[in-house]
């Protein structure tokens, strides 16, 4: 094999690498709520937005 071939190798697993994590960083974000039902874990700490703006 080649060094172009070992580098076009590298460079599609850390490409579907990138996209796999891309993915379950997406999915978590989407369905946090669901997450922290399933691992019975508190709710996230709800910032109050009026505090900053007086």
């Amino acid at each position: 094999m080649n060094l172009i071939g070992i580098f076009l190798y590298a460079l599609i697993v850390f490409g579907a690498l990138f996209i796999a994590v891309a993915a379950l960083v997406i999915v978590f974000l989407l369905f946090e709520d669901f997450w922290r039902r399933l691992f019975k874990m508190p709710p996230a700490q709800q910032e109050n937005k009026n505090k900053k703006d007086q």
